[in-house]
């Protein structure tokens, strides 16, 4: 680990990844960047950039006003569709105050936390699974961060085996094999969960202030059953923290790199057959699948009475109409940036 950073380990596997970048579009990559959290100096904010001359004229009219626009050119920079609320809320990870960040149909996926004396002038900035699924050039970020001299304190990658090639039995046996041994000490290992078809989660190493490998169902985790086509899909999630040694920005760039890097075993077969599109059309997938299981359950035998009661097809769906349906889409969808294509192709089927 030179100079105390988080770095792959030398060359283990890598040719044989494929693409190890982050994506700016939607071309293929082996993992993608799922939560992240960094912080910087809020005076860093200003610097060079232009927005500094709107933010002092802005100040005369309240602390609260300067920090929403910094708070809005440092998220837009990052994702240009995400959203800051202009709201300052309270106590936040330390802070004395944040601003929730959203996405374009108004849902939670982050915040941008500031003040307090023990912070030492600095914000916090906290993008969920959600949040990073709005940044569509990692570069771009990456250089954003630098320039302002940001530090990374977590950082999630993520691959999705959406076959389930490999599982948690594999994982299981890889580390009673050693092969995710550090130092020559095999990391602790926790299964939680339950073996009932709703998802079950493996963990590799407990410090999550330094590095643990997270697996788990995901396709069950989002309501896919057994039957369904997205109940094999496996997430194999690096969960880096700087809580002993700093993270580099370059894992933004080559997230690959990294979670190969430190879990050995997974480098003989991730390749580059994933993109955050296709992620986002399995979740919406197995999450339609779930709602239409609820549904059924809930109003399935309310549905049935009234269709016997107006049997003419073209009746009985305006009465669904008029009654049930609601002008809204469900929360799981509104969070998921490229689900309506997805879900419109489902119908279509």
């Amino acid at each position: 680990m030179d100079g105390g950073h988080v770095v792959p380990s030398a060359n283990r596997g890598l040719k044989g990844v494929g693409v190890l970048g982050a994506s700016g579009g939607e071309s293929p990559v082996a993992a993608l960047i799922d939560f992240l959290v960094f912080s910087a100096k809020l005076e860093a904010l200003g610097g060079p950039h232009k927005h500094m001359e709107e933010v002092r004229r802005d100040a005369g009219q309240g602390e609260d006003s300067a920090q929403f626009i910094l708070a809005s050119w440092l998220v837009g920079s990052l994702a240009p569709s995400l959203i800051v609320e202009r709201e300052r809320r309270g106590f936040r990870n330390f802070y004395e105050h944040h601003y929730r960040v959203l996405t374009p149909d108004g849902e939670q996926c982050g915040f941008f936390a500031v003040g307090g004396e023990r912070q030492r002038g600095t914000v916090c900035v906290e993008l969920t699974g959600s949040g990073c699924a709005h940044v569509t050039a990692w570069a771009q970020a990456r250089d954003v961060l630098e320039g302002i001299g940001a530090k990374l304190s977590r950082v999630d990658v993520a691959h999705d085996d959406y076959a389930g090639r490999f599982g948690l039995e594999d994982a299981r046996a890889w580390h009673a094999a050693g092969l995710f041994n550090s130092n020559g000490r095999p990391p602790a290992l926790n299964e939680q969960g339950w073996d009932d078809g709703s998802g079950r989660t493996l963990y590799i190493g407990k410090n999550v202030g330094n590095q643990q490998l997270c697996v788990y169902e995901k396709g069950r985790q989002q309501g896919a059953r057994d039957g369904d086509a997205q109940a094999s899909w496996i997430r194999w999630e690096g969960r880096f923290g700087a809580k002993y040694r700093a993270i580099p920005l370059d894992v933004l760039t080559s997230p690959a790199a990294y979670l190969i890097g430190h879990f050995p075993p997974l480098a003989s077969w991730i390749s580059a057959q994933m993109t955050r599109m296709r992620t986002s059309a399995e979740r919406a997938a197995a999450n339609l699948d779930s709602a239409v299981r609820f549904a059924k359950r809930q109003c399935g035998a309310l549905f049935n009475l009234v269709r016997k009661q107006v049997p003419d097809p073209v009746e009985f769906a305006g009465w669904i109409t008029r009654h049930v349906v609601r002008d809204r889409s469900p929360a799981w969808l509104r969070a998921n940036p490229f689900a309506a294509d997805s879900i419109a192709f489902s119908f279509s089927g």
